[in-house]
């Protein structure tokens, strides 16, 4: 209700343009890192144990939430927080960034990385190990 009244419906969409952006170029580097990665955690004899993929996946978790998701996610909020449609602060995604930057200095836009990454480690780290068991798994019944 309040952001209706603060900025009318299209307040409900400030940040989408961030948010489709961050989602599109976060999976790109966690499912693009992930394979590299993991031929990279893969033994001499070609296992991949539960471990190795385990460290695989939290490190492609590591990677995208230090390079994408919590620059973006700074972004994003800043955007959403603003109240109204008019004398806004941020106005857009780029623009936003390179204030950020300037008036905070680069590091603003990690700010929260211990968090977001801690959460992504896991994220991805528990999502490669359980890839292949779920994999097998009958989906519906026929």
């Amino acid at each position: 209700y309040q952001r209706r009244v603060h900025g009318g419906v299209l307040a409900f969409w400030k940040g989408s343009v961030v948010f489709a952006t961050h989602l599109t170029t976060k999976y790109l580097v966690r499912w693009g890192c992930a394979g590299f990665i993991q031929d990279a955690f893969t033994t001499p004899d070609g296992k991949l144990t539960a471990g190795r993929r385990f460290l695989a996946g939290g490190t492609a978790g590591l990677l995208e939430s230090c390079f994408i998701v919590t620059p973006f996610e700074v972004v994003k909020t800043r955007i959403q927080q603003q109240k109204g449609t008019q004398n806004l602060e941020y106005r857009g995604p780029i623009q936003t960034a390179t204030r950020i930057a300037s008036q905070e200095g680069p590091s603003a836009l990690w700010k929260g990385v211990v968090a977001t990454s801690l959460r992504n480690i896991g994220n991805m780290g528990a999502n490669l190990t359980c890839k292949p068991i779920f994999r097998f798994l009958p989906v519906g019944s026929q």
